[in-house]
């Protein structure tokens, strides 16, 4: 669609031909007296924006018929529907911005074309000026006026009320899809605030990822970029028996934390990630053009790479920009769209990808090429239901949540509670941060969390510390004033929730053995917060505790409890931590935590009697593994590595100071990291794909040796470039990066047992004595190490002193 901006000066007879304007349902104009540069005929299904004596005035879509007036210099323009939004005193006034931009110079009367995020942003200024006075019920909203309104919250605005972003990539890339397919995706729900813009209260989620098909796809500055695969593998879009994928249109979106993309999912809603192998051969397509090349840790910006692996990635908003700005009847030449990105685009990687399928298929245009182009001009057309919930109270605000988040990802009942807390006591929305001020505020969880604990901990103080007190909203509510003191930006004091924050943080992170940000993090999100509430309480009772004995505390009950809720509460009730120990050992809600000791002995006896490999030998240890008291319960609790267990915190601690060394700027409170929340991959040492095979001989070795793969023994955290090339190359001298760089180290592994592995095709470990009672020791010595690493570092044994 195009725009013009459609001016009347301050010339004779002005007034009559305004009037005439608006009566008539026409614009007339003198020829004589346009802009150089200025168009000579307006197209069919164009907007016009009216202006009057530098006003606003209306807006409309221009006609079939182009006629001259009763003077041959003079042209009408007639309108479909007449003027919309009309304005008859005081309108807005035009912008400073645009008048310059479009008029440079004051001519009497002009019809000037206007890009279209301008004008867009004019007919939103209409609209509101028309609709404040009105308060329609509902209307209409192209999607290029809610990406221009919704920029910079211009037009509309996020409530205090709302969540933050959930949505992931696959839902971004499959509402795009239903858009193009000209599929409904449901209304907007607005209600205007006390300045006049509409709040967004339902659709924030859908309004961001429309966002992104009208946002700057040409700036490193750019977070997110959506691409539309132009030449797509139609098999992996289809559905098959067993998935549920049914995409027409070829979406992808790259982030900051995924510049190279996604995989097609066979569920609409899963988003699945690139393997390591592929992330690492998407960066190395790039072959060091990129900025932050040679820092370690560090990927692309999203603009420097495209989707790893989509065949004929383009940048959506380039391919919207071309075909709105054709004409109703001239047809898309891709020809003309790669000259178009080349002009603007020509330096950027993806278009050199272009320029190589292009070469691969030369004079050939994409199959699907004048379908797209077709869907993208439909967008014009598009338009999303705004609805008015003025008539929602406040109070109502939890109901209203429930019942209309029936599609999406529906709010729990923190997300709820937190909107409702928002809703009556603004200050609330001072624990939501910006990205630049995360890095130097403690925020160390999501706002709907934080808000949680804020309220648990505020209520457990209020009743004098006898028990870790429920959520109970309303009772906060009733004593707003001081639950706004306590959680007011900025405010210092004892009793303040972010200096207690920012005391706990500084313990639990203080020397080179303290904690990292990603630990702090699980311990705001361990269980129902319980265990953040309790530290939060120590900081204020004990300001001089020593902040080992806190890290103690902290990742003990995190890492080796039962049963969490039950052992804070063993410790809430007792007079000192140590006591707490006592209380929950006693009622089994914490596991013994043996000594480094202890757990070097027993993994030394294991070793010995590997040594032997022989059936009984292999069955022995497995058995004690599993069995042996209170040491098989400890390595238990801390043994997965790849999984969600407990054992990933301690091996990130043990690996924290490679973890510091390679992601510097990692800081698992950005949205930037995507549903992984992290810069690196868990990697195998010794591949999984070693261990297997059916035949039954020598298999008594398999469950150990596998057991022993799965570890944190066998784990690392890696980043992409680090990763091996070969899935299942052995570890040797390059692993993981080579001999005498400090990593091995810095990964707590001993490089010379690891450089030992054998995994060739033809003898599997399990198969090869020698080599499994090899990886197996190996494994479990680095357990034990893992295991003395936090022990020491934590400072654990000041928790179980009970002198």
């Amino acid at each position: 669609m195009r725009y013009y901006l459609c001016i009347l000066g301050n010339f004779p007879d002005v007034d009559v031909i305004f009037n005439d304007c608006i009566k008539k349902g026409i614009y007339q104009y003198h020829k004589n007296t346009r802009q150089k540069g200025a168009v000579d005929s307006v197209e069919e299904g164009s907007k016009l924006i009216l202006v009057y004596r530098k006003q606003l005035r209306a807006y409309a879509v221009a006609g079939k018929e182009q006629l001259h007036g009763v003077d041959k210099d003079w042209f009408a323009i007639s309108t479909k529907n007449g003027w919309q939004g009309v304005i008859s005193i005081n309108g807005p006034q035009l912008p400073e911005g645009v008048y310059s931009h479009t008029l440079e110079g004051n001519k009497q009367s002009i019809v000037k074309e206007l890009d279209s995020e301008w004008a867009s942003r004019l007919i939103l200024m209409i609209k509101n000026h028309g609709q404040q006075s009105s308060d329609d019920v509902s209307f209409p909203v192209f999607l290029d006026e809610l990406a221009a309104g919704f920029k910079e919250q211009q037009y509309f605005s996020i409530p205090a009320v709302q969540r933050g972003l959930v949505w992931d990539s696959v839902r971004c890339e499959v509402l795009w899809d239903s858009i193009l397919r000209g599929i409904p995706i449901g209304a907007l729900s607005l209600k205007r605030n006390d300045i006049g813009k509409w709040e967004i209260f339902d659709g924030q989620q859908r309004a961001n990822a429309i966002m992104l098909g009208y946002s700057d796809y040409n700036s490193k500055e750019s977070k997110k970029i959506l691409w539309i695969d132009l030449e797509p593998d139609k098999a992996k879009m289809a559905s098959d028996e067993d998935a549920d994928n049914h995409r027409k249109y070829a979406f992808r979106l790259t982030t900051t934390a995924h510049p190279w993309g996604y995989s097609f999912s066979k569920n609409e809603t899963n988003t699945t990630c690139l393997t390591a192998t592929q992330q690492r051969e998407a960066v190395e397509k790039l072959r060091g053009k990129w900025e932050r090349h040679g820092k370690k840790g560090a990927r692309p910006y999203p603009v420097e790479l495209w989707p790893f692996t989509a065949k004929l990635p383009v940048p959506f908003g380039a391919l919207r920009e071309y075909v709105s700005r054709l004409n109703r009847d001239e047809v898309p030449s891709f020809a003309d769209f790669i000259t178009t990105c080349g002009s603007e685009c020509g330096k950027r990687n993806w278009f050199q990808n272009v320029r190589k399928w292009i070469s691969e298929h030369e004079g050939e245009t994409p199959k699907g090429w004048e379908g797209i182009c077709e869907a993208v001009r439909s967008l014009d057309n598009y338009t999303i239901p705004a609805l008015n919930c003025k008539g929602v109270a406040d109070s109502d605000i939890g109901l209203y949540f429930k019942r209309l988040n029936k599609q999406g990802i529906v709010p729990g009942q923190e997300d709820i509670n937190y909107s409702l807390l928002k809703s009556r006591i603004p200050t609330v929305k001072e624990l939501e941060l910006d990205e630049d001020e995360v890095k130097y505020k403690c925020r160390r969880t999501a706002p709907s969390r934080l808000a949680h604990v804020a309220m648990r901990f505020w209520l457990s103080r209020k009743d004098g510390w006898k028990n870790i007190r429920g959520v109970d909203v309303d009772e906060v509510i009733s004593d707003k004033s001081e639950f706004e003191r306590f959680v007011k930006r900025d405010r210092h004091g004892e009793d303040g929730l972010e200096e207690l924050m920012c005391r706990l943080e500084a313990k639990l992170i203080e020397g080179e053995n303290g904690l990292m940000p990603l630990h702090l993090q699980f311990i705001y999100n361990a269980g129902d917060g319980e265990l953040a509430v309790l530290l939060l309480r120590y900081c204020q009772e004990n300001g001089s505790m020593d902040s080992g004995l806190l890290r103690a505390i902290a990742t003990t009950l995190a890492w080796f409890s039962s049963d969490m809720s039950k052992a804070v509460r063993d410790f809430w009730k007792s007079p000192s931590p140590q006591e707490g120990i006592l209380s929950a050992l006693s009622k089994d809600t914490l596991m013994r935590v043996p000594t480094p000791e202890e757990i070097d002995e027993f993994v030394k006896d294991c070793n010995g009697i590997l040594q032997r490999d022989n059936e009984g030998a292999w069955a022995e240890v497995l058995a004690r593994l599993r069995e042996s008291p209170y040491v098989a319960d400890a390595l238990d609790a801390v043994w997965n590595g790849f999984h969600d267990g407990k054992g990933c915190p301690l091996l990130l601690y043990g690996c924290r100071n490679f973890i510091r060394e390679w992601f510097t700027d990692y800081d698992p409170c950005l949205p930037e990291w995507g549903e992984q929340n992290r810069p690196w991959d868990y990697d195998h040492i010794a591949p999984q794909d070693w261990f297997g095979g059916n035949q039954m001989k020598q298999d008594w070795r398999l469950p150990l040796c596998r057991m022993a793969r799965d570890s944190i023994g066998n784990s690392a955290p890696l980043p992409f470039s680090l990763n091996r090339a070969k899935k299942a190359a052995p570890p040797g001298k390059n692993y993981p990066t080579g001999y005498k760089d400090g990593n091995a180290e810095r990964l707590l592994l001993n490089e010379r047992d690891v450089r030992q592995y054998d995994g060739s095709a033809s003898v599997r470990v399990h198969r090869n004595g020698k080599m499994a009672v090899h990886f197996v020791c190996t494994t479990l010595n680095r357990v034990a190490a893992l295991y003395r690493n936090w022990y020491e570092g934590c400072e654990i044994g000041k928790l179980f002193d009970y002198t």
